[in-house]
């Protein structure tokens, strides 16, 4: 006996146990067709998530504690809300940010404040978001991962991308125009490799030193529309009761 489907007998078509079956293969029916819906709707807000995750506005709080330095350059061990922890450079060399501070944070493609020497209007070059993806990858070529030494030649050369003061033509620059060009590192990004601009404001809103932010890894948005899914399945479901009562 096939137990996906209720038994029926064949009765006359006014009684009142044909009725009762009709409603139970129309309830049935009915619950496919919502398992169906819920599905689409989350494979379709899955999909939108994925592909549309680079053009999200992130902000929220943030606290960068000094973890490398040597000389001038720096690596920042960042604990932020929405971005979570992660390791970054500035993007200006001539504004600071308190080591342990909290700070307000807002993503942007555009450097603020912007370096005196840098592009115009201020932006993440090319050259310095290909960098920055390599290195948060983990796969930044001639990088030593927990090296000070390291720390300090890959924020001078993002310094140098920048425009920035203290910046220094390096290994580092080379890789990077040999990646998208010695044409093409100056120019502006635009959110390629999903790199951007932290903007930081003091909690009193005073101006504070911009770094490289990244945008989440796709399994952190997919978790998050996984959370959701069991509110819109409890939708639907309420809309099903309706119609079937």
């Amino acid at each position: 006996m096939d137990n996906s489907r209720p038994e029926c007998k064949v009765v006359a078509a006014d009684s009142k146990p044909n009725k009762i079956c009709n409603q139970k293969m129309k309830k049935m029916k009915t619950q496919n067709t919502t398992k169906r819906i819920a599905i689409l709707v989350g494979v379709v807000s899955l999909a939108f998530a994925i592909s549309s995750q680079a053009n999200i506005s992130y902000n929220g709080t943030y606290t960068g504690t000094l973890s490398l330095e040597n000389a001038y350059g720096d690596a920042d061990s960042v604990d932020s809300s929405g971005l979570g922890t992660f390791t970054s450079f500035c993007l200006n060399s001539q504004v600071y940010a308190n080591s342990g501070q909290t700070y307000n944070y807002v993503s942007s493609d555009t450097v603020v404040p912007g370096n005196p020497g840098g592009p115009v209007p201020n932006y993440v070059t090319l050259g310095t978001a290909w960098l920055y993806s390599q290195f948060d990858a983990g796969s930044l070529s001639g990088y030593t991962y927990g090296n000070a030494g390291s720390a300090n030649d890959l924020q001078a050369a993002i310094w140098y991308l920048q425009g920035s003061v203290n910046g220094q033509l390096n290994s580092f620059v080379y890789a990077a125009e040999a990646a998208v060009g010695t044409n093409n590192v100056s120019n502006a990004s635009g959110g390629q490799y999903g790199v951007f601009a932290l903007t930081l404001t003091s909690l009193t809103g005073g101006a504070a030193q911009p770094i490289l932010g990244m945008v989440p890894e796709p399994s952190t948005v997919v978790a998050g529309v996984l959370l959701l899914l069991p509110f819109g399945v409890s939708t639907v479901r309420i809309l099903r009761k309706g119609k079937v009562s």
